[in-house]
């Protein structure tokens, strides 16, 4: 085991003594891990950013699936690559899911992770609770419509009040840009075209959730989501045997399963004349 910072991680990843890279962390950190291991034809699988959407149909049981969204969306306060943090919900459900994540968002509450009661602990660092701020602060100026939360708690500590965010149109950066926090962006759609088309909206294609009752119509729905792994009905959890990747720009190969094994493995060929 090796620590240290980029200059480590750079020098790791240009290194011709280092046979296999598996990278996870943010898109553009993993283009210069590619960029360095290729110089020396290492073998790279890079596990990066996600923007994942949940897409709600029109026969979802409401409380199961603000229950999922919560879940999905605030697990270690949206600090997981796999969070779900775009939400696009049948207009006949919209105003009942909006308003259930915003009362129950309103409702958690905050402290510190050795506390078992808290819903919400801090965020990484000072650093990047900058950059969280800096997302909800351009959707504030480009007028976005906050139902809750998205502010500094001023208490001891990285704390970001969890947000959610309504009627956000599909242009906004905090439909495009990877927060890597607690913020939850909803939008309604009429159909299922139209959601599949806002899912797919995305240069990222990590993870996303499929919320439906009818598991016949959702089979039919999961190839045409552009993403490494589809839930149905949850959101993030994760089986080892089953393996986790991404398409686009959330990154190259898979980790977990037969596939991560296959990563590691140099195939021989062997034709013999007799």
């Amino acid at each position: 085991m090796v620590t240290g910072g980029a200059e480590c991680g750079a020098a790791l990843a240009a290194h011709p003594g280092i046979n296999k890279i598996s990278f996870t962390g943010s898109t553009p950190t993993g283009k210069r891990v590619g960029t360095a291991a290729v110089q020396n034809m290492t073998r790279f699988s890079l596990e990066l950013g996600g923007k994942n959407p949940a897409v709600m149909l029109a026969d979802i049981d409401v409380d199961q699936a603000v229950q999922g969204a919560l879940a999905g969306g605030l697990l270690n306060q949206g600090q997981v690559c796999a969070a779900v943090s775009r939400i696009y919900v049948h207009r006949s459900k919209y105003a009942k899911v909006v308003e259930g994540l915003a009362d129950s968002v309103n409702a958690m509450t905050m402290g510190p992770g050795i506390d078992p009661s808290a819903q919400i602990n801090p965020l990484v660092s000072a650093h990047h609770r900058a950059r969280v701020e800096d997302h909800l602060a351009r959707a504030r100026a480009e007028g976005l419509r906050f139902l809750a939360g998205g502010a500094r708690v001023e208490e001891p500590g990285y704390y970001v009040r969890p947000a959610v965010i309504a009627d956000v149109p599909p242009d906004a950066a905090i439909v495009r840009d990877e927060v890597f926090g607690p913020v939850l962006a909803l939008a309604p759609f009429d159909d299922v075209a139209e959601a599949l088309r806002l899912a797919n909206e995305s240069p990222y294609g990590l993870a996303a959730s499929l919320w439906i009752n009818d598991l016949r119509a959702a089979m039919s729905l999961v190839p045409q989501i552009e993403v490494g792994t589809v839930w149905v009905n949850c959101h993030v959890p994760l089986d080892p045997g089953m393996p986790f990747g991404g398409y686009k720009q959330s990154g190259i190969g898979r980790e977990f399963g037969r596939h991560a094994i296959e990563g590691f493995t140099e195939t021989k060929s062997v034709c013999i004349a007799h």
